[in-house]
């Protein structure tokens, strides 16, 4: 059995260059992210017969010019071109296929006949595809590029963020929508929330690349160890409601598609981009079923997995096609793509140990005007215990001032521990005139109007780790105003 080597002027359809890394991500107490296993990468080469783009009618000639030649050859390739790599020092390419001795360049030789080629129509009638690969280990990044945080709490938290829907990002809630939900009375739900917030740091010298190229959640995947049903599931992406796919034969709940933003500038001190995935919220109804589920000597844990697709290899590899004659082909597409598989461990337990601590409290103070002293004793208070005040500031409507009612918003913050606690308190009140009018003997009457109030003060604090620091921080604020006014009844 002969063999021998022609050449044609065919062209790859595709150059795929995928690389895998897997990680394993623990959350409960803190969240870690580490390798496991051993990545693996592939260069693989597609050229269908198809007789057109590929193996074009020009390829078909240049073949039929040189077969003549070779009579009596029972397998014939054609050498189509080569496959440059550059930048492959973070993988074992070289150890394994010695590219550096042939000048960093692979022959790329198609079959033409033999290996199932027989006839001149298997060449051109888009019936079979020639591939060909080359697999390889890249090293692990040096710094983990993946970074997530999830978040277990209940709907009795307060959140002062709240996500906008025309550009998918976070901001601030005005004075007066913060003011609003403080002074709304939590309402107990049956229902847990998942919160997952993604990032990801790439190297700056990877490049950043525009939209196509950014990278974004493949797949994120959480095994639900009870039979459930999928309207117990409701999944947003930073305020939008994004599809949930819930496989009741598998019990496992599944979104795709996440992409990711990035950030402007650079991470502080170092060569990275930083990306962004938006807020994933989870509200799962009938959450209880999932401890009963777990027991007390067991507590719950949700296995899963997340796939972050990076449209770059993170070893940096670099990939060209050229033609036989050493021209080089930019019009030959080349995918370039890496893939961190992630297998999640989420401890419910000790992530809900963590959430926000978030306690309400409302005081009722009749007959007290809203006046600028009362929430100068409230803020004089707060500065005594070490807390930095924002406010008092006027959040009142116009409805509200038009029928004689004020609120103003009062924001208190101090370091707690490794965090912050703080402290939103919503002073409420309203100002009326009352008429008293009083007989004088000789039955003349003398009338008189003397200013009357009420006022409301709502409290909602939120801290993360000592809970009961912050009910003795809420509980000694409303001694001290009921201190102030010990002329009035207090009803809580």
């Amino acid at each position: 059995m002969t063999e021998a080597t022609l050449f044609a002027r065919a062209r790859p359809q595709v150059i795929r260059l995928i690389e895998t890394y897997p990680y394993r991500i623990t959350a409960g107490s803190h969240t870690e992210v580490e390798p496991t296993g051993t990545p693996s990468g592939r260069i693989e080469v597609v050229v269908p017969y198809d007789g057109r783009d590929c193996f074009s009618q020009q390829a078909l000639s240049d073949v039929k010019q040189q077969v003549k030649q070779a009579r009596g050859v029972t397998r014939l390739k054609a050498r189509m071109g080569y496959l440059g790599l550059t930048s492959y020092g973070r993988t074992d390419l070289d150890e394994r296929y010695h590219f550096s001795l042939a000048h960093n360049v692979i022959p790329l030789d198609i079959p033409i006949r033999g290996w199932g080629l027989w006839k001149e129509d298997d060449l051109r009638r888009d019936g079979h595809v020639f591939r060909c690969g080359w697999d390889y280990t890249p090293g692990f990044p040096q710094k983990t590029p993946l970074e997530l945080t999830p978040l277990v709490y209940d709907e009795t938290v307060l959140k002062e963020e709240d996500y906008l829907r025309d550009n998918r990002r976070i901001v601030k809630l005005t004075d007066g929508e913060v003011a609003n939900r403080v002074s709304e009375f939590p309402r107990f739900e049956r229902s847990l929330l998942l919160e997952f917030r993604l990032r990801l740091s790439l190297p700056v010298r990877l490049g950043s690349g525009g939209k196509a190229s950014r990278p974004y959640i493949d797949q994120l995947a959480l095994t639900w160890p009870v039979p459930s049903a999928s309207r117990h599931f409701h999944l947003s992406l930073d305020g939008q409601e994004h599809p949930l796919v819930y496989n009741a034969e598998g019990q496992q709940i599944e979104w795709r598609e996440v992409k990711l933003t990035p950030r402007p500038g650079r991470v502080a001190g170092s060569d990275f981009v930083r990306y962004e995935a938006p807020v994933m919220l989870l509200r799962i109804k009938q959450a209880g079923e999932l401890y009963l589920y777990g027991g007390p000597a067991q507590p719950a844990e949700l296995k899963g997995f997340i796939r972050v697709i990076i449209p770059r290899p993170l070893s940096g590899l670099q990939t060209r096609f050229y033609r036989a004659t050493g021209e080089g082909d930019a019009a030959v597409n080349v995918e370039r793509v890496s893939i961190l598989d992630c297998q999640l461990s989420l401890h419910l337990e000790e992530c809900f140990a963590r959430r926000p601590f978030s306690p309400y409290r409302r005081v009722h103070f009749p007959n007290v005007l809203p006046e600028t002293p009362r929430l100068e004793d409230i803020v004089s208070w707060l500065r005594r215990q070490r807390f930095s005040c924002d406010g008092p500031v006027d959040v009142s409507t116009n409805e509200q001032i038009q029928a004689n009612r004020r609120r103003y918003l009062i924001q208190a913050t101090r370091s707690e521990g490794a965090g912050e606690m703080i402290l939103w308190i919503v002073v409420e009140g309203t100002v009326m005139d009352t008429l008293r009018e009083r007989e004088l003997p000789g039955r003349e009457t003398y009338a008189t109007f003397r200013p009357a109030g009420d006022l409301v003060i709502h409290i909602r604090g939120k801290v993360e780790g000592n809970r009961q620091r912050l009910t003795d921080v809420i509980e000694a604020l409303v001694a001290e105003l009921q201190a102030r006014f010990p002329h009035v009844r207090t009803v809580q």
